[in-house]
Order: structure tokens, then sequence, then C-alpha cells
């Protein structure tokens, strides 16, 4: 072999640079000369072994590809995906590994985002290539894995003209090349680590991949297209918490922009994200399962050609935040949003872990007098209203909150351990307000009544003290103990209703939700006015219900996230949106303009009139509406942080109460 030359003979012949020389991979025979090739194909037995195996498969195959051509090669061979993109081979070639370098020896996080930009549209090109070579089947791509030192030159002359552009001189850029050397670096600086080092990695490639994704889909709307993101060599779990947390900014970034966006603006990019793609959203409420065909209506009067199909789900009881828990953990989630209650358990397990992030609509902003900056809390599609109402066919009247923990009471409510949102009734209760309003209806009490539930209250004085209570705590403590020990246990608002309506229910009461009463069927002994709303009632004193609501999340990893802001958006600024919840008294949207539609559209505030519009027939369905329940009502709100707040320590002591049973 003649390096200088660049010429080497073998079997008695020269062979020069640019010369031809082909290799057989299948029996190592080697030819001096142009062979002609043809593409691999599946064929012979090995063909007719694979088609008898695909009859009775269950496994899915993806392939290994980095590159668009070897994911047309894949497809053609029958691969259902890509299993592993390893994006460090893309930046190798000439015009990338230049970038990579400055990326490398940058000393700050500017010089780092300078020469990560450069490589972003080059990754994009890439990812959207390979999307478009697997034409919707799925990719998943795996972040930078190797040590940074394979990027780095080894020849002085690349290591000189790196050196001058980045304005360092030769001996500090050898001493940087040095540095990244290790050991094991197989073991060490290395996967998932490099983005915990150098944040900016993973936001680049995040940002590629993700644009990649939505300009395919734009382009090719019938493909299902959902990026997969693989963190690799993940040694711990604050690793890949910490790298999640970088990847999952991409959403709520999307998020940020799509609060500054109209309804319309945001259809648009709804279309354009999941037209022909599978939508699964998750809620307390089955309504969601009404809703999004009227939003896919909305969006089809914009877009005829549009089409979605949807799955909704409504888990029993608290399940609902194991599910979505379970598919935090996934790089791109199944659900794209949630509909959800229980503002303690949200705040506590959602929010504060990062599950779920709120999306408030500009359009639901406006209608409010706010901003999405200005605005704090969650965003709530209605306030659902518990009430307190009594059987009135006997004589037995109910004028006080205190009459309904005094003795031989025994109340009909939902068990406090199957809806939880029973529970946040009694932990609100115990806040200065609320706390203030059972003082004050305590104190409009006759002296023999009083007299019945001050040992009670005097008992509860020192209870409040631990417990870091106001003043007025020992009346909150106290009703509460009553309320718990007495009231009889039901599993659903609706069998409470069917009981109360009823003539042989005589004075028996329940807190249910006041819709329930949509749904009585009159009859001989069955009739709304057998029940009156106590809070309804001339001289009633103190709270007349407790008012928790829906709320509205985008999951931390949606698959479609702008799909989840335009339907949210819909849900909470179109009349029509909210129909599917406005039809029923009881349920006020939070959005003023469309409770103001909703009202005009279902009558609620006369839903008890008779046909003739002038003669009261069941008082009870007169509602009254959001803003007299929570002032003249006295509707106690929920407060998801105070309800967090206090969830361990009066929670833990209302667990330590005796609840009653009947029987």
């Amino acid at each position: 072999m003649n390096e200088e030359a660049k010429t080497f003979e073998l079997a008695g012949k020269t062979y020069k640079e640019s010369d031809w020389i082909s290799i057989d991979g299948s029996t190592g025979n080697i030819y001096g000369e142009k062979i002609k090739t043809a593409a691999a194909s599946i064929s012979g037995d090995f063909d007719r072994l694979m088609t008898w195996a695909d009859k009775f498969r269950r496994l899915q195959v993806r392939t290994n590809a980095d590159t668009p051509h070897d994911a047309q090669q894949a497809a053609a061979f029958g691969a259902e995906g890509i299993g592993l993109c390893r994006t460090e081979h893309m930046f190798f070639e000439a015009d990338r590994i230049k970038a990579m370098r400055e990326m490398i020896v940058s000393e700050t996080s500017e010089q780092r985002e300078r020469a990560l930009a450069k490589l972003e549209p080059i990754q994009q090109a890439d990812f959207e290539a390979i999307y478009e070579a697997m034409k919707g089947r799925p990719v998943t791509i795996r972040l930078l894995d190797p040590p940074l030192h394979e990027f780095v030159p080894t020849d002085p002359k690349d290591i000189e003209e790196l050196a001058k552009e980045m304005n360092l001189s030769v001996e500090h850029l050898k001493q940087v090349i040095s540095s990244l050397h290790e050991f094991n670096p197989m073991m060490g600086h290395r996967g998932c680590r490099l983005d915990v080092t150098f944040p900016e990695i993973a936001k680049m490639q995040t940002a590629a991949i993700i644009k990649a994704a939505l300009a395919v889909r734009s382009r090719r709307p019938a493909w299902k297209i959902t990026p997969e993101i693989m963190v690799p060599l993940v040694g711990e779990e604050k690793e890949l918490a910490f790298v999640k947390s970088v990847i999952d900014k991409t959403a709520k970034k999307i998020i940020k922009e799509a609060e500054g966006m109209t309804l319309e603006e945001l259809a648009k990019k709804a279309i354009e994200e999941s037209n022909g793609k599978m939508f699964y959203g998750v809620g307390n409420s089955s309504r969601g399962k009404s809703a999004l065909p009227l939003f896919i209506e909305y969006l089809q009067s914009i877009d005829p050609s549009y089409n979605m199909e949807f799955e909704w789900q409504q888990p029993k009881n608290n399940k609902i935040f194991d599910q979505l828990t379970a598919d935090s953990l996934k790089g791109t989630g199944t659900f794209a949003m949630t509909l959800i209650q229980d503002g303690n358990q949200i705040e506590s397990k959602m929010v504060q872990t990062g599950i779920l992030d709120t999306f408030i609509p500009k359009d639901w902003a406006d209608a409010n007098g706010t901003t999405a900056d200005a605005y704090t809390g969650f965003l709530p599609l209605q306030t659902l209203n518990k009430v307190f109402m009594y059987n009135c066919v006997g004589d037995k009247t109910y004028d006080n909150c205190w009459d309904f923990v005094a003795e031989g009471e025994h109340g009909l409510f939902m068990d406090i351990d199957s809806e939880i949102v029973g529970k946040n009734f009694l932990y609100m209760l115990t806040r200065d307000d609320y706390a203030a309003w059972l003082k004050e209806s305590y104190e409009a009490l006759s002296a023999d009544e009083q007299a019945y539930f001050q040992p009670t209250i005097s008992e509860m004085e020192s209870e409040a003290a631990d417990l870091g209570l106001g003043a007025d705590g020992a009346y909150a403590l106290a009703w509460i103990k009553l309320w718990v020990e007495s009231y009889n246990a039901q599993t659903d608002d609706g069998p409470i209703c069917n009981t109360l309506v009823d003539a042989s229910a005589k004075d028996q009461f329940g807190l249910l939700v006041y819709s329930k009463l949509r749904s009585v069927e009159e009859s001989s002994s069955v009739s709304v006015n057998n029940i009156k709303v106590a809070a309804y009632e001339d001289g009633y004193q103190g709270i007349g219900g407790y008012g928790y609501c829906h709320y509205l999340f985008v999951t931390d990893n949606s698959p479609l996230p702008w799909t989840a802001c335009a339907f949210i958006a819909y849900m909470t600024c179109t009349a029509d949106g909210f129909s599917a919840w406005g039809k029923d008294m009881g349920g006020y949207s939070s959005n003023p303009t469309v409770a103001e539609e909703t009202e005009a559209n279902f009558h609620h505030s006369i839903g008890g009139m008779a046909e003739d519009g002038t003669t009261v027939e069941f008082a009870a369905k007169n509602d009254r509406g959001y803003d007299w329940w929570t002032t003249n009502g006295k509707l106690v709100l929920e407060d998801p942080e105070y309800c967090a707040d206090v969830a361990f320590t009066v929670g833990s002591w209302i667990e330590m109460l005796t609840k009653y049973s009947a029987g």
C-alpha cells in the first residue's frame, strides 16, 4: 500500500483512489470492479415464512432508522414504525458537525443557543423527512446519547479553525477538548446527563421534533403523527424528571401562545393538528361525550373536510387521578385534556406535580374582564351547587342550618369517602369567613336551641386552637362533628332526590345536587311540590349549601394540545359548547356571557312555572341563579388551595369522628 500515492496492490492488480470495488455482504466475496446491483427484496422461503407468521403474530416490529432512506426501506420491508431513531447520527455531516462543535465548546448558554439555533432547522428537516417516509407510522426519536468528545475535532487544522471562529486561543480550545474525555464515558457524561448539564440541547431537539410533526400533520392530515421522545440512559428518577420538565415546557409554550388566540384562531390550529386523528378525553362528567360531537360540528363549519374520532372515559370514584398519573409517565400521553372535580386532589396530586396545565382562553378572560396573565387559579367550566332540601309534606320546617345537625336529625348525604367533594365542603366550613357564617346563624337560634349546641362548641375550642383555626373555628368544628356523626350515608344524589320528593319521606332532608330535581317524574305520591329548597324560604338563616366546580385542564404531555385548547375554549366561550351542562339548572357557566345566553335558551329562573307563564307550579325549580346563591343563598364555595392546605390537619381530625350508620 502506498498512502502518498493513494494506491494498493491485490492479486497482481493495482487499485487507485476512485476505482470501484464491490463486496458481497452475504458471501464475503470481493470484486475489483463495479458489479450491477439490485434492490433488496423479501422473496422465496423467507417471504413465505414471514407471510405465515403475519397471520398469527401479535407482536409489532419496528425498525432502527436514522435517515429517510432507511425509513423508506424499512417500511417497504413491512416495518410498522421506527423504534429507535438515533439523533447523534445526524450531526456528523460536514454542514452540521461545525455547528455541533461550536455548541460543545461554548462557554455560555447564549453561545450554546446560537449554535443550536443553526442546528434546529436542520434537525426539523430531518424529522419531517422521516415522518414523511413512514407515512403516519409511529416514530420514536431518541435525544442525543453519546459523550460529547465524539464530536470534537482531533485534526490540528480543524482545531485552529474552530478556535478562530469561537474567538478562543488554540491552547484553550485544546484544554476544553481534553476535558471532555473521561476514563469511562459510557457510564458518565452522556445520555440524559447531557441534557441535565445543557438543557438547551433537549429544548432544541424537542422543538424540532414537535415542529416537524406539526408541519407534516398540516400537509398530511390523514396521517396520525404523534411524536414519541426517548430520554436515553437514565440513571435515577431525578434525571428523568428534570429532562421531562424541559420537554414538557413545549406544551406549556403552546398553551401560552394559545392564550392570546381567539376561538376561531384556535379552531384553525386544531383542524391542522387533529384532522383524521383520535381524540381521548377523560372526566368526572359523562357529558364531555355529548360536547365533543358539537365541537367537531363547529370545526366542520370552518372546514367541511375535517373529521376526528373521539373516546371519552369516565372513571369511577377517584380512579381518574390514578389514571391521569399513570398516563403522565409516558413521553406523549393518551389523554389530550380532562374535565375534573375535587379541587383538593387537583391541587395536591395534579397541579403541584405538573401533570395538568391550566389554559385560560382569551375570549373567556375578556368576558370576565381579566387576562390570562392576571387570572389566578384553575379554569372552571361551571359551578355546581349542592343545596339543603327537605320534604315539606308534614309541618316540620328547617329555618336555620343548625337545624340539620339538631338532636335526632339524620340528613341524607353522599358519603364523604365516596365523593370527596363532600369532604371539601367540610374543609371549607373551617375557613374564617364561613366559620363566621356558622357563628352568626347560631346566634340567630333561640336560647333553648343554643343550649343544645353550646357544650359541643365549648368542647371544640381547644380542638380549633390545636388545628390553627381562627376565632370562630369552634363553631365550624362543632357543626362538622354533629353532621358527620348524624348524616345517613347515601351512594348517590339521585336516590336522595327520589326519596325526598316522595310523600312518604315526611320530615326528611338532604344535601344534594340541585340539578337532580330535573329528573323528577310527577305521580300520585311523587312531586317536586313535596320538596322545599331551604335557602329559598323566608327567614332562613345560615349556609344554603355548597358550590364546587368542574375544572378544565390540558394534560402536560397532551398528544393534541392545540385541539385540547380549542375544545376547552369552545365549552367555556359558547352557549352551544356549554349546552350539554347548561340545559340543567344548578350548573352555572363560569363565563357571564355564556351564562346569560344559557338562561335565555333554557329559562331556568322560571323552570317551575306553569304553562301559562304566571302561575308557580313547582317553586323549588325556579332557579335563582349563581349571583343569588353566592350572596343571599350563602353558598359555600370550594377553594382548592385552602382545601389542600387543611386536608391533612382538618382531614385527619374528621377521620377520627364516628360516622353514623342508619339502622
